[in-house]
């Protein structure tokens, strides 16, 4: 009995490996970083822990829609390096992950933060228009990841944990559990196990009709304003480095659809110290309807730390700033576009060091089309 039901796991999990990969929208990824077959030779050694995650691969989704019921879903999802080989990248999508017709699109960085000696994950998600951030270490051969919310603004902080796991040479699993008691017990959300394709020859193909793909049919108007970003840019910074300091270069950027058409995903390159000649950020921004805001996910190369925020239009400007400003510390800023045309776009970020009684600039950007 017990080798039948094993027989037939096997047999339900290489049928789900069988189902064909589906072009999506996304536009062509221009990180150079996503060539690659090794880390930047700059980045943190701890990174190669993980290089078994690049490649294609399918995903048998495991969902728990009840306590006592199970949904399982046919995936695929590409890994492959970005910020310039200082990071992981995975892109997800899932036609049909519920059985009632939801697509699941994710995109999420993986990188190692030196200073801290701890993994940084963060991920956007197309179906719940949201962004996520997680921290944590491997416990043995398994990492461990963990964030906290107070979902809905009432009730117990609920906690989540991801767990990564090599299950051989080409498959490994990533769950996800949740706790409304401390971490006492944990109740399970979902679970990836992935499997190694052997051919992803135009697996999770890119820019099929357009360089920088194309948006979701069914996406909310709201979530086209940040459209006039898709394309490839030049900009001149100028950062305030310190109060009687200021450092000006000059970058490039490209910007894309992604999350299957119903996010932008924006690479950013700038080759200005000597010391780090190959810096790198990239942002992944998808529209929260449910919040009537844009939530962002900015990954840089330097830092090598997660940053989750966003904000809304207003007016002719969009004005973004961090989801969890304390106004009781000095320090904080606003980011905001401005002067946006066709072929060129302003933007500034405001810092206060006085609790917001005042401001002033300490960053900006002057950005033209290139094409």
């Amino acid at each position: 009995m017990q080798q039948h039901t094993l027989l037939f796991t096997l047999a339900v999990f290489l049928l789900c490996s069988a189902v064909q990969a589906q072009p999506v929208r996304d536009g062509t990824l221009f990180d150079a970083g996503t060539t690659m077959s090794e880390r930047n030779a700059r980045a943190p050694e701890a990174l190669d822990r993980l290089a078994y995650h690049v490649g294609a691969w399918d995903v048998r989704l495991t969902t728990h829609p009840t306590d006592s019921t199970t949904h399982t879903a046919s995936c695929q999802a590409r890994v492959t390096y970005a910020n310039r080989g200082f990071a992981y990248m995975e892109r997800f999508h899932c036609a049909d992950f519920d059985g009632q017709g939801h697509e699941l699109n994710t995109l999420s960085f993986l990188t190692f933060n030196a200073p801290q000696a701890s993994w940084r994950y963060g991920i956007a998600n197309s179906f719940r228009e949201r962004i996520a951030v997680y921290e944590g270490r491997f416990a043995d051969s398994t990492l461990v990841l963990r964030t906290a919310g107070h979902p809905g603004g009432s009730g117990p902080v609920v906690h989540e944990r991801l767990t990564v796991e090599k299950q051989g040479a080409d498959q490994f699993t990533l769950q996800a559990m949740t706790s409304s008691d401390g971490g006492e017990t944990w109740t399970p959300v979902f679970t990836r196990a992935y499997a190694r394709r052997a051919d992803d020859d135009d697996f999770m193909a890119t820019g099929q009709q357009e360089t920088y793909g194309t948006p979701a049919p069914d996406a909310p108007d709201e979530a086209r304003q940040f459209d006039f970003l898709i394309g490839t840019w030049t900009a001149e910074q100028e950062l305030q480095v310190s109060p009687d300091r200021t450092v000006q270069f000059t970058s490039t950027a490209t910007a894309v659809h992604a999350l299957n058409g119903y996010g932008i995903l924006e690479h950013n390159w700038a080759d200005t110290d000597p010391n780090f000649p190959d810096a790198a950020f990239s942002v992944i921004r998808v529209y929260n309807r449910a919040m009537r805001r844009w939530e962002s996910l900015y990954m840089h190369n330097r830092t090598n730390s997660p940053l989750r925020f966003g904000g809304r239009k207003e007016g002719d400007e969009i004005v973004l700033h961090y989801f969890e400003i304390d106004t009781g510390a000095p320090n904080f800023s606003y980011f905001i576009f401005h002067d946006i045309e066709p072929d060129r776009y302003s933007w500034r970020a405001d810092t206060s060091t006085d609790h917001g009684a005042t401001f002033s600039t300490t960053w900006t950007i002057e950005a033209e089309r290139v094409e």
